[in-house]
C-alpha cells in the first residue's frame, strides 16, 4: 500500500484523479502504474511488466525507479510491505547532466563520448 508521497501533484491524481499536478499524457500510464505500485508488497512486485524498467536507484540505497514516458520516472522505497516516498520526476530538467546517469548502464553511455574523443 502506498503510505507516502514527495510529489504533491502525484497525490493528489493517486487520492482525486486530478491532473493538475502531472502532465495528462502521462494520466493513463500513471493511473496503471500508481494501482501496481498500490497493491505491491515489494519492489520486486513492480518488475513486470518488462516495459517500466524497474531498477534500483544508485548512489540511494533501497530506492526503485520505473519508466513512465521519455526522461519521467516514478520513485518509490519500501518500508515494510508499504511504498513510501513515492515521486515523479523528469530527470533531464530537475539535475545536472552527469547526475542523469543512474544506473550502470546509462553511466557508461553518457560518458562514451568523453572516453572516445
Amino acid at each position: 500500500m502506498i503510505k507516502s508521497f514527495r510529489h504533491a501533484g502525484l497525490e493528489k491524481f493517486f487520492k482525486t484523479g486530478s491532473k493538475a499536478g502531472i502532465h495528462p499524457r502521462h494520466a493513463a500510464k500513471l493511473e496503471e502504474q500508481l494501482t501496481a505500485l498500490n497493491r505491491a508488497k515489494s519492489a520486486d512486485d513492480m518488475a513486470k511488466p518488462l516495459s517500466w524498467r524497474l531498477h534500483p536507484l544508485q548512489g540511494k540505497e533501497k530506492h526503485w525507479s520505473i519508466w513512465v514516458n521519455g526522461s519521467w520516472r516514478l520513485t518509490f522505497t519500501f518500508e515494510g510491505e508499504d511504498a513510501i516516498l513515492v515521486d515523479y520526476q523528469d530527470y533531464h530538467s530537475e539535475v545536472s547532466w552527469p547526475l542523469k546517469c543512474i544506473t550502470r548502464r546509462i553511466l557508461a553511455a553518457c560518458y562514451a563520448p568523453i572516453w572516445k574523443a
